[in-house]
């Protein structure tokens, strides 16, 4: 993100339903105290040489009538109205790292709360944390009880001064040749050209939601659950992408022999590799930190002489076990979850490592959300997932933010107690 500039609204978004008797002050109230507990919602950011640097503020630094926007009215008419202020609002350079809108529903019932964060403040852990904070917070004042949030365990300041000191560590040179192999080797265009940050943006992108129905969600998790226990939903996603992609390739003639190179996002919250096993080590607990922990590493998946497509496994169904068993051995091999390949690459600045060829596909399988059951959907501080009231906040918040896949896949597993849908967000460039 550092590297090409043009950031300042580049935001994730969350709806959640609030309490049909809640009420101003204690919303307020609510704010403020995720607002003091998290250091990350009172950072701001400031270009420090040829870099740059976050800086957080002391409790009470921001305060809650300065993030939240109020307006009544139908949720979809509040949403279309609103959001876009509300994501404009957002500037990490003025320390404006949160915004938040209620949607206040008339008469009783219940309303919603759009918390719009800055992603260097959030990533979908940080999400979970900060609804859990809320309905916690919540529950006390319900309780007549004064709010009491416990503080972050390892704070976002520990967590990159480690960071930093592992960048620094020796011991992570070994891994730069392996991280140098899964770049090297061809990897032609996708789309009618290679993305270019200096010129391409967010802007040029098609979002596309795609839905898999129920029983097909069950299929796949039913798979999951018989296959070994190093085989996931995420490896399951990641073999039928290979899959899709080499028969892309095959199918127009080019060579699907160096297997597909993909940028994978994992959620970097890697506490016990960080703390290391140093009697002198620091216990970590980043569970309930808010901020930007994701890492993201290349992987070269299906590389082979023979390479399995889709037409292929239409044969011979055995051959997608094979390509899953694959897959899931090459992730399992990964150095340290991917972790030490940014501290490489962007802390280190590794100059044979910053000169390869960047992967055109990033995949990002964000996990498995249960949900309470079907008939109670509208639970205080439950998630929206109304396609009819999401699809009104963007998906791109900030459209001249610079471009670097072509192709950008995120994926998640919404269930209930009485199903699942596996939902696909798939991000394509126009350049094709």
């Amino acid at each position: 993100m550092y590297e090409h500039g043009n950031f300042r609204r580049f935001t994730q978004s969350l709806l959640v339903t609030l309490p049909p008797d809640i009420d101003g002050d204690q919303l307020h109230a609510l704010l403020q105290a995720i607002l003091d507990r998290h250091d990350m919602l009172r950072a701001t950011l400031r270009a420090v040489g040829n870099g740059y640097q976050l800086t957080t503020r002391p409790p009470g630094a921001v305060r809650a009538s300065d993030i939240l926007a109020r307006a009544v009215g139908p949720a979809n008419e509040v949403l279309a109205a609103n959001v876009d202020a509300v994501i404009d609002g957002i500037d990490p350079f003025a320390g404006a790292m949160i915004r938040a809108l209620w949607c206040e529903a008339p008469g009783p019932d219940s309303g919603y709360l759009l918390l719009v964060m800055h992603h260097l403040a959030t990533d979908v852990v940080s999400w979970y944390a900060l609804v859990d904070a809320l309905s916690s917070a919540w529950a006390q004042l319900s309780r007549r009880e004064t709010i009491c949030l416990p503080g972050e365990y390892t704070t976002y300041r520990q967590w990159s001064q480690l960071l930093e000191q592992r960048s620094a560590d020796p011991g992570i040179d070994a891994q730069r040749d392996y991280w140098l192999g899964e770049l090297s080797g061809p990897d032609a265009a996708y789309a009618a050209r290679l993305p270019d940050p200096a010129t391409d943006t967010w802007a040029s992108l098609r979002p596309t939601e795609v839905r898999s129905d129920v029983t097909e969600t069950q299929t796949m998790l039913d798979k999951v659950a018989a296959a070994d226990s190093d085989i996931g939903v995420r490896e399951f996603l990641l073999t039928a992408l290979t899959l899709t992609l080499a028969s892309w390739r095959i199918r127009r003639g080019q060579s699907a022999r160096d297997g597909v190179l993909v940028a994978l996002e994992g959620h970097g919250r890697e506490d016990v590799l960080i703390a290391g096993d140093r009697p002198d080590a620091v216990a970590l607990d980043t569970s309930t930190t808010v901020g930007w922990f994701t890492n993201v590493f290349p992987v070269r998946l299906g590389r082979a002489e023979r390479p399995i497509d889709i037409d292929t496994v239409r044969r011979d169904p055995a051959a997608a076990v094979a390509q899953l068993r694959s897959v899931a051995d090459h992730l399992a091999a990964v150095p340290n979850n991917g972790l030490d390949y940014g501290l490489l690459r962007y802390s280190r600045r590794d100059p044979e490592l910053a000169a390869a060829p960047h992967p055109q596909v990033e995949f990002n399988y964000l996990g498995r959300f249960d949900f309470i059951p079907v008939p109670q959907h509208n639970a205080p501080w439950t998630l929206v997932t109304d396609p009819a009231l999401t699809a009104l906040v963007p998906m791109v918040g900030e459209p001249q933010l610079p471009l670097r896949y072509a192709y950008d896949v995120v994926a998640v597993v919404l269930s209930t107690t009485a199903r699942s849908e596996e939902h696909t967000s798939e991000l394509q460039s126009h350049h094709d």
